[in-house]
Formats: structure tokens, sequence, C-alpha cells
């Protein structure tokens, strides 16, 4: 998983125990920590096809993890490519749908 976010770890920094109490949330499977790095991917989802529409909507949305927690994805999501950014490279995942 760390080989979709090479460039973003190259310029994240840690996180500073000043900087804890302004982060609101958690990155995506826990809360933060001083000295994680966050980076960043958008996930891609697709919706039911409902009528009159015979394709299925599509949303995306940008989450964060830092990277600790990269190798807890690997169960869960599945990379689909790249998207540019404001000169920025940000890895495109879809979850990977489990049978219950």
């Amino acid at each position: 998983m760390k080989k979709y976010f090479e460039e973003q770890l190259k310029e994240s920094i840690p996180i500073f125990a000043i900087q804890l109490p302004l982060l609101k949330g958690k990155s995506l499977y826990s809360d933060y920590k001083i000295g994680d790095k966050m980076v960043y991917f958008v996930l891609k989802e697709y919706g039911e096809i409902e009528p009159p529409y015979t394709e299925p909507s599509v949303t995306f949305s940008m989450k964060t993890v830092v990277e600790r927690e990269l190798d807890l994805m690997e169960d869960d999501y599945k990379y689909v490519g790249t998207k540019e950014f404001s000169s920025a490279i940000i890895p495109v995942f879809e979850k990977i749908k489990k049978d219950v």
C-alpha cells in the first residue's frame, strides 16, 4: 500500500502535539497520534441504479489515513488509479465488497 503514497509521504510532516487539538475526528482507522504522517486518497463509490438512469451514480470523497494504518487498508480497499489535484498526485481506491 505504501507505494501508492510515496510522493505524499516524502512531503508529509509529522503531527506535533500542538496540532492534535486542531485535528477534528480521526484517521481512517484510529485517532491521530503525535508523530503520525497524514496522507490522503480519493474513495470512488458506486450508487444504485435508479430510474430513469441506466448507469450507477459515482461519488468521490477524500479520505485521510496515517502512515501506520496503510497496511490495514490492504483488505478493505483496492487501487484503481491516480488523480492530480493542484500538482499533488492522489491515489484513487474503491472499497472491496466483502461477502457477508
